[in-house]
């Protein structure tokens, strides 16, 4: 039988390994330890390239208990580079385009009705040419033919190199450059622009949840582009960004204020459990939180409670201890020996012809601990083994059943 002791081995380290990982990722004491260690797995983030479709998919997953809140930065885009983004709460889902929203903004249908028909007709659902890009150029083109309008693309080009520094040339200067006479009609280009922007991305933070923001240009961003938003526990949200045919490879970040966020590779790790995916991404950390785990498990798990432990060390443990306020070991005590210590009291009591001897099993119980804490207190050993704590009691209650 010698294969047997290996076997023990074995199944020991198993139960031990199934103990730690309980302790560690389940039990509610070790939270402090897996908020802190493992918080950076609470928030995940993936960034997908779709080369067939030349679109980035980004989800977020909020796996924690609170609500977080989020920025999505994509930097490096060059003019044009971005044709839509859309966003939803599945990733195969419907989801909701920005373009779409600049399309049906209040202030385009205060153009002319034949601007609008323009828009509709070119910018149809199904429509290739369906840009952001596009849509601006489209809507520039759409402002100038109108009679009231006199800008030349020339003109929009000097103006727009020009602008920001000659505003006080152009309302002081008595000799003005040519394209002054523009800086009204430009003006108002700027603010109906603006005003479709603004009311674009208001209407889209109300379907999505996410607010878009990024400073060059007016309708097609460029350079910097900033998505934020709050995350509901347990929530994923996702953002597909297209592109246009040049190959365009953006850099994105997630920021998530006062949390640490881990990007994961597939979309079956975004949204699994942290204790399944935590050795890959975070080893040493785990490492740690199971090493952490195994101390507790070592510590109280595997130990015997009170209830489990021999009697005769339950009472090494109350004698070593007496007066620092152990009651819970003696009541421990108390509760696994009452019914033996009553029955054997009343056969002694019935030997010694004292039947009408009335002692509470409490009153018999402090007689027994008194007679243990003064032995202990004149030879200052403790109970070796339970035949000597047997032997002991029988002694201490035949005492007192002749005494009363």
């Amino acid at each position: 039988m010698r294969w047997r002791l290996p076997i023990r081995n074995i199944l020991a380290v198993v139960a031990a390994a199934v103990g730690t990982l309980l302790s560690a990722f389940v039990s509610s004491d070790l939270d402090f330890f897996k908020e802190n260690l493992l918080s950076s797995l609470q928030i995940r983030w993936s960034a997908t390239a779709l080369e067939s479709q030349r679109a980035i998919s980004l989800a977020v997953h909020n796996a924690s208990g609170k609500k977080v809140s989020l920025l999505i930065h994509q930097s490096g885009l060059s003019p044009g580079a971005l044709v839509d983004f859309s966003s939803g709460a599945f990733k195969d889902g419907p989801q909701i385009s920005y373009l779409d929203h600049i399309v049906r903004c209040p202030v385009l249908s205060l153009m002319p009705t034949a601007a609008q028909t323009t828009i509709s007709s070119h910018f149809d659902r199904h429509s290739k040419s369906l840009t952001l890009q596009s849509l601006q150029t489209l809507l520039e083109q759409l402002w100038r033919n109108e009679s009231k309008h006199h800008m030349t693309p020339a003109d929009l080009e000097g103006f727009a190199t020009q602008h920001n520094p000659s505003a006080v040339e152009c309302g002081q200067a008595k000799t003005k450059p040519k394209y002054c006479d523009t800086e009204r009609e430009y003006q108002e280009w700027e603010r109906f622009v603006s005003t479709a922007k603004v009311q674009a991305s208001e209407t889209w933070q109300k379907s999505t949840g996410l607010s878009v923001t990024y400073e060059k240009d007016f309708i097609a961003p460029s350079g910097s582009l900033y998505f934020s938003g709050t995350l509901e526990p347990n929530m994923t949200t996702y953002l597909l960004l297209r592109y246009g045919t040049d190959g365009v490879v953006p850099t994105t970040e997630l920021i998530t204020l006062g949390d640490i966020s881990t990007q994961v590779s597939t979309d079956e790790d975004l949204l699994a459990e942290t204790w399944k995916i935590a050795w890959r991404y975070h080893l040493w950390l785990t490492i740690t939180l199971l090493g952490i785990g195994f101390l507790f498990w070592w510590s109280t798990l595997a130990k015997p409670t009170l209830k489990e432990k021999p009697l005769f060390k339950v009472v090494n443990i109350a004698l070593r201890t007496d007066g620092t306020g152990n009651d819970e070991v003696w009541d421990v005590i108390y509760n696994r020996i009452r019914l033996h210590m009553m029955s054997e009291f009343r056969a002694f009591c019935a030997g010694f012809k004292k039947t009408g001897a009335q002692l509470s099993s409490v009153e018999v119980f402090d007689y027994l601990r008194d007679r243990l804490r003064v032995a202990y207190g004149v030879t200052g050993q403790l109970l070796n083994n339970s035949r000597e704590l047997e032997t002991n009691m029988h002694l201490y209650l035949r005492d007192l059943a002749a005494r009363v």
